[in-house]
Protein backbone atom coordinates (compact mmCIF):
# COMPACT_ATOMS: atom_id res chain seq x y z
CA UNK A 1 0.00 0.00 0.00
CA UNK A 2 1.42 3.37 -1.02
CA UNK A 3 0.60 6.33 1.25
CA UNK A 4 1.73 9.99 1.12
CA UNK A 5 4.15 11.41 3.68
CA UNK A 6 1.46 13.71 5.06
CA UNK A 7 -0.42 10.71 6.47
CA UNK A 8 -0.62 10.68 10.25
CA UNK A 9 0.15 7.60 12.31
CA UNK A 10 -3.48 7.16 13.37
CA UNK A 11 -4.72 7.47 9.77
CA UNK A 12 -2.05 5.01 8.66
CA UNK A 13 -3.35 2.36 11.04
CA UNK A 14 -6.96 2.96 9.99
CA UNK A 15 -6.14 2.67 6.30
CA UNK A 16 -4.00 -0.41 6.90
CA UNK A 17 -6.93 -2.39 8.28
CA UNK A 18 -9.09 -1.85 5.19
CA UNK A 19 -6.43 -1.91 2.47
CA UNK A 20 -4.45 -4.80 3.92
CA UNK A 21 -7.68 -6.64 4.85
CA UNK A 22 -6.63 -7.23 8.46
CA UNK A 23 -9.03 -9.10 10.72
CA UNK A 24 -7.96 -7.12 13.80
CA UNK A 25 -7.17 -3.49 14.44
CA UNK A 26 -3.48 -2.69 13.88
CA UNK A 27 -1.71 -1.50 17.01
CA UNK A 28 1.95 -0.94 16.18
CA UNK A 29 4.08 0.25 13.25
CA UNK A 30 7.77 -0.40 12.53
CA UNK A 31 10.23 1.09 10.08
CA UNK A 32 13.43 -0.36 8.67
CA UNK A 33 16.70 1.48 9.17
CA UNK A 34 19.63 0.12 7.25
CA UNK A 35 19.75 -3.43 5.96
CA UNK A 36 18.78 -5.34 9.08
CA UNK A 37 17.84 -2.82 11.78
CA UNK A 38 14.10 -2.48 12.41
CA UNK A 39 12.73 -0.12 15.09
CA UNK A 40 9.26 0.73 16.38
CA UNK A 41 8.01 4.18 15.29
CA UNK A 42 4.47 4.07 16.67
CA UNK A 43 2.62 2.39 19.50
CA UNK A 44 -1.09 3.03 19.86
CA UNK A 45 -0.88 2.80 23.65
CA UNK A 46 1.95 5.33 23.89
CA UNK A 47 1.31 8.12 21.39
CA UNK A 48 -1.29 9.00 18.80
CA UNK A 49 0.09 12.04 16.99
CA UNK A 50 2.77 12.61 14.36
CA UNK A 51 3.01 11.89 10.63
CA UNK A 52 5.41 10.45 8.03
CA UNK A 53 7.09 13.74 7.03
CA UNK A 54 10.41 12.73 8.55
CA UNK A 55 10.73 9.63 6.36
CA UNK A 56 12.13 9.50 2.84
CA UNK A 57 10.22 8.33 -0.22
CA UNK A 58 10.19 4.57 -0.57
CA UNK A 59 10.45 3.86 3.17
CA UNK A 60 8.93 0.47 4.07
CA UNK A 61 6.62 0.48 7.11
CA UNK A 62 5.54 -2.76 8.78
CA UNK A 63 2.12 -2.94 10.46
CA UNK A 64 1.48 -5.30 13.39
CA UNK A 65 -1.73 -6.34 15.13
CA UNK A 66 0.20 -7.79 18.09
CA UNK A 67 0.08 -5.69 21.27
CA UNK A 68 3.33 -4.76 23.05
CA UNK A 69 4.68 -7.32 25.53
CA UNK A 70 3.30 -7.07 29.08
CA UNK A 71 5.65 -7.61 31.98
CA UNK A 72 4.58 -10.47 34.23
CA UNK A 73 4.81 -10.05 38.01
CA UNK A 74 6.08 -13.12 39.80
CA UNK A 75 4.33 -14.69 42.83
CA UNK A 76 6.02 -13.27 46.04
CA UNK A 77 4.14 -15.21 48.72
CA UNK A 78 6.31 -18.33 48.64
CA UNK A 79 8.76 -19.08 51.45
CA UNK A 80 12.61 -19.32 51.63
CA UNK A 81 14.58 -20.84 48.82
CA UNK A 82 11.44 -21.98 47.03
CA UNK A 83 10.44 -18.33 46.52
CA UNK A 84 13.89 -17.40 45.14
CA UNK A 85 13.89 -20.38 42.75
CA UNK A 86 10.36 -19.56 41.60
CA UNK A 87 11.38 -15.94 41.06
CA UNK A 88 14.30 -17.06 38.90
CA UNK A 89 11.99 -19.35 36.93
CA UNK A 90 9.49 -16.55 36.50
CA UNK A 91 12.22 -14.23 35.27
CA UNK A 92 13.34 -16.77 32.71
CA UNK A 93 9.77 -17.43 31.62
CA UNK A 94 9.17 -13.69 31.36
CA UNK A 95 12.19 -13.26 29.08
CA UNK A 96 11.04 -16.18 26.92
CA UNK A 97 7.53 -14.75 26.71
CA UNK A 98 8.89 -11.36 25.78
CA UNK A 99 10.99 -12.88 23.04
CA UNK A 100 8.02 -14.82 21.72
CA UNK A 101 5.45 -12.01 22.02
CA UNK A 102 7.59 -9.08 20.93
CA UNK A 103 6.50 -8.27 17.35
CA UNK A 104 9.67 -6.27 16.77
CA UNK A 105 11.76 -9.41 17.01
CA UNK A 106 9.38 -11.34 14.77
CA UNK A 107 9.54 -8.57 12.14
CA UNK A 108 13.36 -8.63 12.30
CA UNK A 109 13.45 -12.40 11.88
CA UNK A 110 10.96 -12.25 8.99
CA UNK A 111 12.96 -9.54 7.27
CA UNK A 112 16.25 -11.42 7.67
CA UNK A 113 14.65 -14.60 6.38
CA UNK A 114 13.30 -12.74 3.37
CA UNK A 115 16.72 -11.29 2.60
CA UNK A 116 18.32 -14.75 2.81
CA UNK A 117 15.65 -16.18 0.52
CA UNK A 118 16.19 -13.42 -2.05
CA UNK A 119 19.95 -13.86 -2.02
CA UNK A 120 19.63 -17.64 -2.41
CA UNK A 121 17.09 -17.35 -5.23
CA UNK A 122 19.21 -14.77 -7.09
CA UNK A 123 22.27 -16.97 -6.73
CA UNK A 124 20.27 -19.96 -7.97
CA UNK A 125 18.91 -18.10 -11.01
CA UNK A 126 22.34 -16.91 -12.13
CA UNK A 127 23.39 -19.48 -14.70
CA UNK A 128 26.66 -19.70 -16.43
CA UNK A 129 26.49 -19.07 -20.20
CA UNK A 130 28.08 -22.46 -20.87
CA UNK A 131 25.41 -24.13 -18.73
CA UNK A 132 22.66 -22.41 -20.73
CA UNK A 133 24.22 -23.56 -24.00
CA UNK A 134 24.44 -27.14 -22.72
CA UNK A 135 20.80 -27.06 -21.60
CA UNK A 136 19.69 -25.74 -24.97
CA UNK A 137 21.60 -28.47 -26.78
CA UNK A 138 20.08 -31.15 -24.54
CA UNK A 139 16.61 -29.77 -25.21
CA UNK A 140 17.23 -29.82 -28.96
CA UNK A 141 18.45 -33.39 -28.79
CA UNK A 142 15.36 -34.45 -26.86
CA UNK A 143 13.09 -32.76 -29.39
CA UNK A 144 15.01 -34.39 -32.23
CA UNK A 145 14.58 -37.80 -30.62
CA UNK A 146 10.83 -37.24 -30.31
CA UNK A 147 10.62 -36.17 -33.96
CA UNK A 148 12.65 -39.14 -35.16
CA UNK A 149 10.14 -41.54 -33.60
CA UNK A 150 7.27 -40.25 -35.75
CA UNK A 151 6.39 -42.39 -38.80
CA UNK A 152 6.69 -39.49 -41.25
CA UNK A 153 10.30 -38.83 -40.24
CA UNK A 154 11.56 -41.95 -42.04
CA UNK A 155 9.93 -40.67 -45.26
CA UNK A 156 11.65 -37.28 -45.08
CA UNK A 157 13.96 -37.61 -48.12
CA UNK A 158 11.29 -39.33 -50.20
CA UNK A 159 8.77 -36.57 -49.45
CA UNK A 160 11.24 -33.76 -50.22
CA UNK A 161 12.33 -35.36 -53.49
CA UNK A 162 8.74 -35.95 -54.60
CA UNK A 163 7.71 -32.37 -53.80
CA UNK A 164 10.70 -30.97 -55.68
CA UNK A 165 9.93 -33.00 -58.81
CA UNK A 166 6.13 -32.53 -58.89
CA UNK A 167 3.88 -29.49 -58.71
CA UNK A 168 1.06 -31.30 -56.90
CA UNK A 169 1.61 -33.97 -54.23
CA UNK A 170 -1.07 -35.81 -52.28
CA UNK A 171 0.21 -37.02 -48.90
CA UNK A 172 -1.97 -39.54 -47.06
CA UNK A 173 -1.10 -40.37 -43.48
CA UNK A 174 -3.13 -41.66 -40.59
CA UNK A 175 -3.69 -39.60 -37.48
CA UNK A 176 -0.55 -39.45 -35.35
CA UNK A 177 1.92 -39.80 -38.23
CA UNK A 178 3.25 -36.26 -37.67
CA UNK A 179 2.56 -34.87 -41.13
CA UNK A 180 1.01 -31.59 -39.95
CA UNK A 181 4.04 -30.61 -37.82
CA UNK A 182 6.97 -32.26 -39.60
CA UNK A 183 6.41 -31.65 -43.33
CA UNK A 184 6.64 -27.83 -42.99
CA UNK A 185 9.83 -28.22 -40.96
CA UNK A 186 11.29 -30.56 -43.61
CA UNK A 187 10.66 -27.93 -46.28
CA UNK A 188 12.12 -25.13 -44.16
CA UNK A 189 15.23 -27.11 -43.25
CA UNK A 190 15.76 -28.09 -46.89
CA UNK A 191 15.46 -24.47 -48.04
CA UNK A 192 17.92 -23.33 -45.34
CA UNK A 193 20.71 -25.65 -46.48
CA UNK A 194 23.90 -24.00 -47.67
CA UNK A 195 24.36 -24.05 -51.45
CA UNK A 196 27.58 -24.09 -53.43
CA UNK A 197 26.85 -24.90 -57.09
CA UNK A 198 25.48 -22.22 -59.47
CA UNK A 199 22.27 -24.19 -60.04
CA UNK A 200 21.68 -24.49 -56.34
CA UNK A 201 22.39 -20.79 -55.87
CA UNK A 202 19.75 -19.95 -58.48
CA UNK A 203 17.27 -22.12 -56.60
CA UNK A 204 18.20 -20.37 -53.37
CA UNK A 205 17.58 -16.96 -54.91
CA UNK A 206 14.19 -18.17 -56.08
CA UNK A 207 13.38 -19.33 -52.57
CA UNK A 208 14.28 -15.89 -51.22
CA UNK A 209 11.57 -14.47 -53.45
CA UNK A 210 9.15 -17.07 -52.07
CA UNK A 211 10.02 -17.25 -48.36
CA UNK A 212 6.68 -18.38 -46.89
CA UNK A 213 5.40 -21.91 -46.27
CA UNK A 214 1.65 -21.86 -45.70
CA UNK A 215 -0.33 -24.60 -43.93
CA UNK A 216 -4.09 -24.33 -43.73
CA UNK A 217 -6.33 -25.86 -41.09
CA UNK A 218 -10.14 -26.06 -41.05
CA UNK A 219 -10.35 -24.74 -37.49
CA UNK A 220 -8.59 -21.88 -35.72
CA UNK A 221 -7.85 -23.94 -32.61
CA UNK A 222 -5.86 -26.42 -34.71
CA UNK A 223 -3.91 -23.64 -36.44
CA UNK A 224 -2.94 -21.96 -33.17
CA UNK A 225 -1.99 -25.18 -31.33
CA UNK A 226 0.08 -26.51 -34.25
CA UNK A 227 1.97 -23.21 -34.56
CA UNK A 228 2.81 -23.28 -30.87
CA UNK A 229 3.92 -26.92 -31.05
CA UNK A 230 6.19 -26.38 -34.07
CA UNK A 231 7.68 -23.29 -32.44
CA UNK A 232 8.57 -25.33 -29.34
CA UNK A 233 10.10 -28.12 -31.43
CA UNK A 234 12.33 -25.66 -33.27
CA UNK A 235 13.41 -23.95 -30.06
CA UNK A 236 12.02 -20.60 -31.23
CA UNK A 237 10.22 -17.94 -29.22
CA UNK A 238 6.41 -18.19 -29.17
CA UNK A 239 4.62 -17.38 -32.45
CA UNK A 240 4.66 -13.68 -33.19
CA UNK A 241 7.66 -12.91 -30.97
CA UNK A 242 10.79 -11.36 -32.55
CA UNK A 243 13.03 -14.05 -33.99
CA UNK A 244 10.34 -16.72 -34.25
CA UNK A 245 10.19 -18.56 -37.58
CA UNK A 246 6.62 -19.79 -36.94
CA UNK A 247 3.40 -17.79 -36.84
CA UNK A 248 -0.32 -18.15 -37.32
CA UNK A 249 -3.14 -16.14 -38.85
CA UNK A 250 -6.77 -16.73 -37.93
CA UNK A 251 -9.82 -14.52 -38.01
CA UNK A 252 -9.39 -11.50 -35.66
CA UNK A 253 -6.04 -12.81 -34.40
CA UNK A 254 -2.55 -12.83 -35.87
CA UNK A 255 0.84 -13.69 -34.39
CA UNK A 256 3.47 -13.26 -37.11
CA UNK A 257 6.87 -11.57 -37.05
CA UNK A 258 7.34 -10.79 -40.73
CA UNK A 259 11.08 -10.20 -40.36
CA UNK A 260 11.79 -13.79 -39.32
CA UNK A 261 8.62 -15.83 -39.93
CA UNK A 262 8.77 -18.54 -42.59
CA UNK A 263 6.07 -21.04 -41.55
CA UNK A 264 2.55 -19.62 -41.26
CA UNK A 265 -0.42 -21.64 -40.07
CA UNK A 266 -3.77 -20.17 -41.09
CA UNK A 267 -7.39 -21.13 -41.38
CA UNK A 268 -8.74 -22.16 -44.77
CA UNK A 269 -11.00 -19.08 -44.75
CA UNK A 270 -7.97 -16.74 -44.77
CA UNK A 271 -6.54 -18.57 -47.80
CA UNK A 272 -9.91 -18.46 -49.58
CA UNK A 273 -10.10 -14.69 -49.12
CA UNK A 274 -6.58 -14.41 -50.57
CA UNK A 275 -7.50 -16.50 -53.62
CA UNK A 276 -10.73 -14.57 -54.20
CA UNK A 277 -8.66 -11.38 -54.29
CA UNK A 278 -6.58 -12.79 -57.13
CA UNK A 279 -3.82 -14.28 -54.97
CA UNK A 280 -2.42 -10.88 -53.98
CA UNK A 281 -1.58 -10.01 -50.40
CA UNK A 282 -2.94 -6.49 -50.84
CA UNK A 283 -6.15 -7.62 -52.52
CA UNK A 284 -7.10 -10.58 -50.39
CA UNK A 285 -5.43 -10.82 -46.99
CA UNK A 286 -3.57 -8.13 -45.10
CA UNK A 287 -0.40 -8.66 -43.12
CA UNK A 288 -2.06 -7.44 -39.96
CA UNK A 289 -4.15 -10.60 -39.83
CA UNK A 290 -7.59 -9.09 -40.54
CA UNK A 291 -9.91 -10.37 -43.27
CA UNK A 292 -10.70 -6.91 -44.65
CA UNK A 293 -9.32 -5.82 -48.02
CA UNK A 294 -6.98 -2.92 -48.57
CA UNK A 295 -7.00 -0.59 -51.57
CA UNK A 296 -3.25 -0.39 -52.03
CA UNK A 297 -0.99 -2.91 -53.65
CA UNK A 298 1.23 -3.59 -50.65
CA UNK A 299 0.53 -3.16 -46.97
CA UNK A 300 1.57 -0.10 -44.98
CA UNK A 301 3.79 -2.27 -42.84
CA UNK A 302 6.00 -3.08 -45.80
CA UNK A 303 6.32 0.41 -47.29
CA UNK A 304 9.54 1.19 -45.42
CA UNK A 305 11.32 -2.03 -46.39
CA UNK A 306 14.78 -2.11 -47.84
CA UNK A 307 15.28 -2.46 -51.57
CA UNK A 308 16.52 -6.00 -51.95
CA UNK A 309 18.64 -8.04 -49.58
CA UNK A 310 17.79 -10.93 -47.28
CA UNK A 311 16.14 -8.69 -44.68
CA UNK A 312 13.47 -7.42 -47.07
CA UNK A 313 9.94 -8.16 -45.87
CA UNK A 314 7.77 -9.42 -48.72
CA UNK A 315 3.96 -9.20 -48.60
CA UNK A 316 2.08 -12.44 -48.16
CA UNK A 317 0.64 -13.50 -51.52
CA UNK A 318 0.58 -16.44 -53.88
CA UNK A 319 3.73 -15.13 -55.56
CA UNK A 320 5.70 -15.14 -52.28
CA UNK A 321 4.61 -18.62 -51.14
CA UNK A 322 7.01 -21.45 -51.94
CA UNK A 323 4.83 -24.31 -50.66
CA UNK A 324 1.09 -24.32 -50.01
CA UNK A 325 -0.09 -27.17 -47.78
CA UNK A 326 -3.83 -27.87 -47.55
CA UNK A 327 -4.30 -30.05 -44.47
CA UNK A 328 -7.35 -32.13 -43.54
CA UNK A 329 -8.67 -32.18 -47.10
CA UNK A 330 -10.75 -35.27 -46.33
CA UNK A 331 -13.18 -33.15 -44.30
CA UNK A 332 -14.47 -31.56 -47.53
CA UNK A 333 -15.99 -28.44 -45.99
CA UNK A 334 -17.25 -25.56 -48.14
CA UNK A 335 -14.15 -23.36 -47.76
CA UNK A 336 -11.81 -26.25 -48.63
CA UNK A 337 -13.76 -27.23 -51.75
CA UNK A 338 -13.91 -23.65 -53.01
CA UNK A 339 -10.18 -23.19 -52.35
CA UNK A 340 -9.29 -26.36 -54.25
CA UNK A 341 -11.49 -25.27 -57.17
CA UNK A 342 -9.77 -21.89 -57.38
CA UNK A 343 -6.31 -23.44 -57.07
CA UNK A 344 -7.02 -25.87 -59.90
CA UNK A 345 -8.19 -23.04 -62.15
CA UNK A 346 -5.17 -20.89 -61.35
CA UNK A 347 -2.75 -23.76 -61.98
CA UNK A 348 -4.40 -24.58 -65.32
CA UNK A 349 -4.40 -20.95 -66.49
CA UNK A 350 -1.48 -19.83 -68.65
CA UNK A 351 -1.37 -16.39 -66.99
CA UNK A 352 -1.15 -17.59 -63.38
CA UNK A 353 0.34 -21.09 -63.59
CA UNK A 354 3.93 -19.80 -63.35
CA UNK A 355 3.06 -17.89 -60.17
CA UNK A 356 1.65 -20.86 -58.32
CA UNK A 357 3.62 -22.51 -55.48
CA UNK A 358 4.09 -26.21 -54.90
CA UNK A 359 0.78 -27.64 -53.74
CA UNK A 360 0.67 -30.39 -51.09
CA UNK A 361 -2.67 -31.93 -50.16
CA UNK A 362 -2.62 -33.83 -46.87
CA UNK A 363 -5.37 -36.21 -45.88
CA UNK A 364 -5.85 -38.67 -43.03
CA UNK A 365 -7.85 -41.17 -45.09
CA UNK A 366 -7.23 -43.29 -48.16
CA UNK A 367 -9.05 -40.91 -50.54
CA UNK A 368 -5.86 -39.76 -52.24
CA UNK A 369 -6.85 -41.12 -55.67
CA UNK A 370 -9.83 -38.75 -55.75
CA UNK A 371 -7.57 -35.67 -55.47
CA UNK A 372 -5.04 -37.13 -57.91
CA UNK A 373 -7.68 -37.53 -60.59
CA UNK A 374 -9.13 -34.08 -59.86
CA UNK A 375 -5.85 -32.19 -60.33
CA UNK A 376 -4.64 -34.27 -63.28
CA UNK A 377 -4.29 -32.15 -66.42
CA UNK A 378 -2.22 -32.24 -69.58
CA UNK A 379 0.69 -30.44 -67.85
CA UNK A 380 0.20 -31.60 -64.25
CA UNK A 381 0.46 -35.18 -63.01
CA UNK A 382 -0.07 -35.37 -59.24
CA UNK A 383 1.80 -37.97 -57.21
CA UNK A 384 0.48 -39.76 -54.14
CA UNK A 385 2.51 -40.75 -51.05
CA UNK A 386 1.23 -43.10 -48.37
CA UNK A 387 2.61 -42.75 -44.82
CA UNK A 388 1.66 -45.24 -42.09
CA UNK A 389 0.14 -43.95 -38.90
CA UNK A 390 0.93 -44.49 -35.25
CA UNK A 391 -1.69 -45.92 -32.95
CA UNK A 392 -1.85 -45.44 -29.21
CA UNK A 393 -3.38 -47.84 -26.66
CA UNK A 394 -6.81 -46.85 -25.39
CA UNK A 395 -8.35 -48.28 -22.23
CA UNK A 396 -12.10 -48.19 -21.62
CA UNK A 397 -13.16 -47.65 -18.03
CA UNK A 398 -16.83 -47.85 -17.08
CA UNK A 399 -18.38 -45.80 -14.30
CA UNK A 400 -20.60 -47.51 -11.78
CA UNK A 401 -24.26 -46.52 -12.03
Amino acid sequence: VVVPRSTSFATLLKQSKSKLKLKKNPLRAFVQEGESNVKAIFDLNLKGDGDLQSFEDGTVIYISITPPPVEKVGDTKEDGGDSSESNNDNALNKEDDEEEDDPLESVKRAYQQQQRHRSESSHHNQRHPIEEIVNEEKKKQMEEEVRSKLPVYSYKHHILKTIEENRVVVLSGATGSGKSTQVPQFLLEESSCHTTTPMQQNKQQLKRKRPYIIITQPRRVAAISLAQRVSEERGNPPPGQPGSSVGYMVRSDKKVDWRSCRIVYMTIGILLRMLVGGGSGGGGVSVNGSDEKKDGGEEEENEDDNDGGDDTVLPLSIETISHLIIDETHERDVNTDFSLTLLKGMMASSTTSHKMPRLILMSATASSQLFVSYFSTRHITPVSIEVPGKTFPVDCKWLVD
